[in-house]
């Protein structure tokens, strides 16, 4: 009784030293063949340490990166389709729990995952009216104008921060569009909204005579068209003043290129001297000009042919200041 009880005790910690071991070795990520009584041999499987995102809570258009480790250390790893090693960038659009999986030849193949937290943006809120005796559409759409939508008389759309938001508008027969304000928008072209705060943007269209400008805001150099019809008014004859126009004769319908050096006001003064009928607008067309330009006095003295005269002008956009010199000879004297 005692032989058979000591053959059983040595047994149970012949087998548990196996099995021990056998587990000991799959931490430590060692291939074991030890082989149980029953013929079966342990195969030990990969292991995945410390999967993490930094940061695992990012902000739209941020990116994290995945960090980890393996045993063996030389284990192969993929996230989906694509090959991964450490560290692993991602970019994600929304939350997303990344799988990653793990192999190893000899090894039992691993997987783990990591979810990576992407903030709700911040969002803001465009407000579009239409003005004025005409009628049109106005089209708005973010990220330059593809899958948007027209507005009715007001609308409202809240986009995230940071979305550029095109507007066009298509005035309806027998209107025009005179116009944007609000919103930075100016001018009569399509205009972009950058969304970084709530904004009001008004299109007016209009009926009858119209004198305006495609943009009422340039900087020095550009040039813009001036548009007029003043034939709803029963006028014969325009003339435009502004600019190199000096109440100029012009067509009671037509467009003029402009080039301002300056701010300038452009007027249109349109009438019918046989049934006393008018028309009268205006437009400023608001320039950045460079700064202004400055020049030293330069006297030519007794014995010296030349003297320097220190020009300076403002550089656009900034206050810096840039310094030029100019020489001017006086000629030989001319023989008695």
């Amino acid at each position: 009784m005692n032989k058979l009880l000591k053959v059983s005790v040595l047994s149970f910690f012949v087998l548990g030293s196996l099995f021990v071991t056998n587990s000991v070795f799959a931490a430590r990520g060692v291939q074991a063949d030890a082989v149980f009584p029953d013929g079966n041999s342990y195969v030990p499987q990969v292991i995945i340490n410390s999967l993490n995102a930094n940061p695992s809570t990012i902000a739209p258009r941020d990116s994290s990166y995945l960090t980890w480790s393996t045993v063996p250390s030389d284990a192969f790893c993929n996230i989906g389709k694509f090959e991964a090693s450490v560290p692993y960038i991602v970019y994600p659009t929304s939350t997303t729990t990344y799988q990653i999986d793990c192999s190893h030849p000899g090894y039992i193949s691993a997987s783990a995952s990591v979810t990576v937290i992407v903030q709700a943006p911040n969002t803001y809120t465009l407000t579009i009216n239409k003005n004025g005796s005409g009628h049109g559409d106005v089209f708005y759409s973010p990220e330059y104008l593809s899958n948007g939508e027209f507005c009715g008389d007001v609308c409202s759309k809240t986009f995230a921060e940071g979305a550029i938001v095109g507007t066009i508008v298509m005035p309806a027969p027998g209107s025009i569009f005179s116009g944007w304000s609000g919103a930075g928008c100016s001018g009569i072209e399509y205009c972009n909204v950058i969304m970084d705060s709530n904004k009001t943007l008004t299109a007016t269209f209009s009926t009858g005579s119209y004198f305006t400008a495609t943009n009422t805001n340039v900087n020095l150099g550009d040039s813009q068209r001036l548009d007029w019809d003043a034939s709803p008014s029963g006028v014969t004859s325009c003339r435009l003043n502004g600019g190199i126009y000096s109440y100029q004769l012009i067509p009671v319908t037509g467009s003029r290129i402009v080039t301002p050096d300056a701010t300038t006001t452009y007027s249109l003064t349109c009438d019918n001297p046989s049934t006393g009928a008018g028309y009268n607008g205006s437009v400023t067309i608001t320039v950045n000009t460079r700064g202004n330009i400055s020049a030293s006095d330069c006297q030519i003295t007794a014995g010296n042919s030349s003297c320097t005269s220190n020009i300076n002008w403002g550089v656009f956009n900034t206050e810096d200041g840039m310094t030029s010199s100019v020489a001017t000879t006086i000629p030989p004297a001319l023989p008695p």
